[in-house]
């Protein structure tokens, strides 16, 4: 089974052609979540398993054809390509020994339309994963990442942007990045305009003198060679030493390989095809390095992409363009998955140094990232943090020292309002870290009472999912009853699930949560409500639907079921008070709404087995509104009244 490599790269190539990237990722996920069960590899015929979906009785069948993916079979019933089909094939691909991102990537590696590179050795730059159900598995970190896809093979939002009218990215942006314009795709052909000789001259002067490259402390680039780089010249700069640079010397590296790309793309196929450049010039390293190299070839094109001048003042609301949001968010996502992969420092201890490169970086980038609205590099440095540095950090010396040049300052920006946000929330990361958290709890108290501050809900609960992963409940609980009063609307079902899962372990606690959620109120309505449901306290989820004025009609019949089981009696005045409150208003559409609920009234009278109630209430109601033709008119049509 795919013992050659070419095997396994027209197996790629297949992927990319016949799935969708969309698909790929949600199948991802299905591995990741370890859902593949009964996986069969026979010599001859398809690859058997079973995929488990939501609900224990929830189960499809997969018949994948590894020589013909289109020929592949799935019980769930949807035409062509599914997200079961990838969890297999990953749980596959892991079981052989395959670098899963391979497949994960298919589409920004560019596999359906480019045969120009060559597929990696299968030794080279492989770093060791574990796939569901502790496999080892092979993961090439240069190949991790990729998920922006060249023209000519992009997702359904990229083709739609590939097809529209042209950005115009923000003047500063183009202008301010790191003192070069923001570069954008031409031609392929436009690439091999530059003589070999002037691009050895290059990188010769690159392999000699990296630090001509380096940029100015304020942030500008020198003005050393930014001359046009062929792709020919990407071949000869592979034999730098790239495993030796600095952080700051890959960085003006990648500079140079994405000199060439013109302006007039869409960012998405900017990123892809800056990414590509990059890659290109990268020879085999050690597997941490390939995690790093691929991590900072990312950050690269992210800052690249919301970057601006050092000092050149943003409006605090600012916004990043609709294009140049998806191309950042689609880098943002790619990080995130690479992050989640185990940093493969272990016996590599001469690389370290570059981690803390990165980790400088980060800071740095994080400190400055300017725009009220902008979190990615806050949110790239706590999982920097939380997912490859805190695991191998083991003495608390790391921590105090990150936690002094957070206190110390030292960056463009110390007194802005977007540098106060991420310095606290990093600060708040450490002393956790540091087992500190009433110090933690304290700062994000005293930033509450300060209008200037806004700080992002997202951010607040990935600082949980550190408390969740240590297994911590009683830190948990803490730290939730801490946060609860400075999230957003749009985080609380996350917020309630951490809830959830510390109370399992720590039940006595639950009056917590609720005084919490109680304190929260009204941002909290939707959770809270929730919360009282699965908590079997029916009369005061009914008490609270009363005392808002909450309108049945918000709900799906089934929704109410759970009620209809436990506690139907209180379900009777909820709808009574709403069918008034509709025929007060004396529309049409209110009268269909009464009579809407008088119906569903009606099937609860019933089956409480009080038919005689519910008729005598009807005779009363017609009764009392025997003036009002049009309502009357629609108890007939909904077979109330003959």
């Amino acid at each position: 089974m795919m013992n050659e490599d070419i095997q396994w790269t027209g197996l790629v190539r297949q992927v990319a052609e016949h799935f969708s990237d969309l698909t790929i990722k949600r199948g991802f996920q299905y591995y990741k979540q370890g859902r593949v069960q009964e996986l069969s590899v026979p010599d001859h015929g398809p690859v058997e398993a079973v995929v488990q979906e939501n609900g224990a009785s929830a189960r499809v069948s997969v018949s994948l054809s590894l020589d013909s993916l289109e020929d592949s079979e799935c019980s769930c019933g949807e035409n062509g390509g599914c997200r079961h089909m990838i969890a297999v094939l990953l749980q596959y691909a892991a079981l052989e020994e395959r670098p899963v991102y391979s497949i994960v990537n298919a589409h920004s590696a560019g596999l359906a339309s480019r045969t120009a590179l060559a597929p990696p050795h299968p030794e080279a730059g492989h770093a060791s994963g574990t796939g569901p159900g502790g496999r080892s598995t092979a993961i090439p970190q240069a190949d991790r990442g990729h998920v922006n896809v060249p023209a000519s093979s992009m997702t359904h939002v990229g083709r739609e942007l590939a097809s529209g009218p042209t950005s115009s990215m923000q003047h500063a942006d183009r202008e301010h990045v790191k003192g070069s314009a923001i570069a954008t795709p031409q031609a392929d052909h436009e690439h091999a305009n530059g003589p070999a000789s002037t691009m050895q001259h290059a990188s010769r002067d690159l392999a000699a003198e990296p630090a001509s490259l380096m940029p100015h402390a304020d942030g500008e680039h020198a003005t050393e060679p930014n001359t046009p780089v062929s792709q020919a010249a990407h071949a000869q700069a592979k034999g730098l030493a790239i495993e030796d640079m600095s952080a700051a010397q890959w960085h003006s590296l990648f500079a140079q390989c994405t000199a060439t790309l013109g302006s007039g793309a869409q960012p998405v196929q900017y990123a892809s095809q800056a990414l590509e450049a990059i890659y290109a010039v990268k020879p085999p390293l050690a597997p941490v390095l390939e995690q790093l190299y691929g991590l900072h070839a990312h950050l690269f094109v992210l800052h690249r992409l919301i970057g601006h001048a050092p000092g050149a003042a943003r409006p605090a609301h600012f916004y990043l363009g609709y294009h140049t949001q998806i191309a950042a968010d689609e880098i943002q996502a790619a990080i995130r998955i690479s992050l989640s992969e185990e940093l493969a420092i272990e016996g590599h201890p001469e690389h370290w140094n570059m981690v803390t490169d990165t980790l400088d970086y980060l800071r740095e980038r994080m400190l400055n990232e300017s725009g009220g609205r902008l979190h990615y590099f806050p949110d790239i440095y706590y999982r920097f943090w939380l997912q490859w540095l805190a695991p191998h950090a083991g003495k608390p010396e790391m921590f105090l020292e990150e936690l002094r040049l957070l206190e110390e300052g030292g960056v463009t920006q110390q007194g802005s309002t977007p540098a106060r946000v991420p310095r606290l929330l990093a600060r708040c990361w450490m002393y956790v870290f540091l087992g500190r958290d009433e110090e933690a709890w304290r700062l994000l108290q005293a930033a509450d009472g300060s209008t200037a501050l806004q700080l992002p809900s997202a951010q607040l609960l990935l600082l949980m999912s550190a408390l969740h992963g240590k297994e911590e409940w009683a830190r948990l609980v803490d730290g939730l009853t801490a946060i609860g009063p400075l999230l957003g609307t749009g985080s609380l079902d996350e917020y309630l699930a951490y809830w959830r899962t510390a109370l399992e372990h720590l039940p006595e606690l639950e009056a917590l949560m609720w005084d919490t959620l109680t304190g929260m109120l009204p941002i909290s309505g939707t959770i809270y409500a929730q919360a009282l449901l699965e908590r079997g306290k029916y009369r005061q989820w009914m008490d609270y639907q009363l005392s808002t004025g909450a309108e049945p009609l918000d709900y799906r019949a089934a929704e109410l079921q759970v009620l209809e089981r436990h506690a139907p009696e209180l379900l009777l005045p909820f709808y009574h008070q709403a069918v008034e409150r509709h025929v007060l208003f004396m529309t049409r559409k209110d009268y269909k709404a009464a009579v809407k609920l008088l119906k569903r009234l009606a099937k609860l009278y019933k089956k409480m087995k009080l038919e005689d109630r519910w008729e005598s209430f009807l005779a009363s109601f017609t009764s009392r509104h025997r003036r009002l033709r049009a309502l009357r008119e629609e108890l007939r049509k909904g077979k109330l009244l003959s």
